[in-house]
């Protein structure tokens, strides 16, 4: 199975970045994914009472992918992409122009992860959030005709004039990020590559059988997944678990899941967003609130949201079923130093490491 990694995307420091990159290469990983935020997963007023504020001034301090991208195509040798980057705030047109100019430069090639979005990242900056999976058709249908047949769909004649392939790197990939039935009609229709997000290997399994069906209704190949899980690597989970119950603030990442999951497990997720990272507006909800539910949140909630706890060994044992179910290619974010902070992060650079080889070394399964 091959192994990619999230990158941070630096709270206003390059230093975080440049440490990646070092791993990235110790790591031997297969590729590298930029993540786009205009607000991170932790509220502000929280940051400076948190180990993990030792990383940056603010948790929103996200440097843009594409520019990033820019910095990154002449650091490694390594393919990388975006993922994601929402079809809201660019048009096709302008967003293709950047990333056929970071596919050219790259020495690996770059892949477009492309998505729907998230709302607190549109909706507080005025962007229209009503109709997001139609925005990504919009932009899919635009994108695919640019790429394939070098303009825009009729009655726009609009073309660019970067060629779409760039040499011995091949054609820009639309790598589009689906969970929903109509977004994973979408991936299978238009995708040259789809991407899953913090998802189980039972909910995987069904969302891969629905693109592969419509990519043959497509008269399209099935396009390769990656599916992006979290871990927090520790010297086992035990350990890690102490760490998360001596530091409830850090716990707060189970944010980023449904509300139904939070109840399933007697705990009110606070705020009114109630699908997880797609509808939750953070910077809305009382910081009080966050602070007195936190201690509140059993860690059983976070491994149920796909959040993977121990060392090495226990966490690779937890994602070997991707494998088995068909993921291509597994792309991990180390969350190590949320509790803990960036010495945290460091300390667990051998596990990451590790992690990665007993992932890449396993022999391939047959798909279930």
């Amino acid at each position: 199975m091959k192994v990619g990694m999230v990158l941070g995307t630096p709270y206003g420091s390059l230093d975080g970045f440049e440490l990646e990159l070092e791993i990235a290469r110790e790591a031997r990983l297969d590729s590298l994914w930029i993540p786009d935020h205009l607000w991170g997963v932790f509220h502000p007023a929280l940051w400076s009472e948190m180990t993990y504020g030792d990383a940056g001034s603010s948790p929103d301090a996200w440097a843009d992918p594409l520019v990033l991208a820019g910095l990154l195509a002449g650091r490694t040798e390594l393919p990388f992409g975006t993922g994601v980057v929402d079809a809201t705030r660019r048009r096709a047109p302008d967003m293709l122009r950047a990333a056929l100019t970071v596919h050219h430069l790259a020495p690996g090639g770059f892949k477009l992860g492309i998505g729907s979005g998230e709302a607190e990242n549109i909706v507080p900056f005025g962007y229209p959030f009503d109709k997001p999976v139609g925005a990504l058709e919009r932009f899919l249908i635009e994108a695919r005709s640019l790429l394939d047949d070098g303009r825009m769909p009729p009655p726009l004649s609009g073309t660019l004039g970067l060629p779409a392939a760039a040499v011995g790197k091949g054609p820009l990939e639309l790598w589009v990020a689906a969970h929903g039935p109509r977004a994973l009609r979408l991936a299978g229709t238009y995708g040259d590559g789809w991407i899953s997000v913090f998802v189980s290997p039972d909910v995987y399994r069904r969302q891969r059988e629905t693109v592969a069906r419509h990519a043959a209704a497509a008269g399209r190949p099935v396009p390769p997944s990656r599916c992006t899980l979290i871990v927090v690597l520790g010297e086992s989970r035990d350990e890690v678990v102490a760490r998360l119950h001596a530091e409830p603030l850090a716990k707060l990442i189970a944010m980023l899941a449904p509300a139904e999951l939070w109840n399933a497990f007697g705990v009110e997720k606070p705020g009114a967003g109630t699908a997880g990272y797609r509808d939750m507006l953070l910077h809305d909800i009382d910081p009080d609130l966050l602070r007195a539910v936190a201690p509140q949140i059993p860690v059983e909630l976070l491994e149920a949201a796909g959040i993977h706890l121990g060392n090495a060994a226990e966490v690779a044992e937890l994602l070997y079923p991707y494998q088995e179910c068909g993921v291509e290619l597994l792309t991990i974010a180390n969350f190590s130093g949320f509790v803990g902070g960036l010495p945290r992060q460091a300390a667990t650079r051998d596990q990451f490491v590790e992690l990665t080889q007993l992932l890449a070394d396993r022999a391939p399964a047959a798909v279930s």
